[in-house]
């Protein structure tokens, strides 16, 4: 599917997960942060790192932070 970056949002990094994702060549990242209270500063830290490099196609770890991510993403970049 072409996924070159893991975002991790759940608390924490995995290690089993991060293992996973670099033997079959994919970055991990752990932005962990709590989904009924966010804050800035995670999604800010995912907005950065997927502006890094347009290009690049990431996936999320998370449940519904994931949703908060891609909504964030999507009214910073598009308005």
């Amino acid at each position: 599917m072409g996924v070159n970056i893991v975002v991790a949002m759940r608390g924490g990094c995995n290690k089993s997960e991060k293992a996973a994702a670099k033997k079959l060549g994919m970055q991990y990242v752990s932005i962990p942060w709590h989904c009924p209270f966010p804050s800035d500063q995670p999604l800010a830290k995912f907005l950065n790192l997927i502006q890094e490099d347009k290009e690049k196609k990431s996936s999320s770890i998370a449940a519904c932070r994931t949703g908060m991510a891609v909504a964030a993403h999507r009214t910073a970049d598009q308005g």
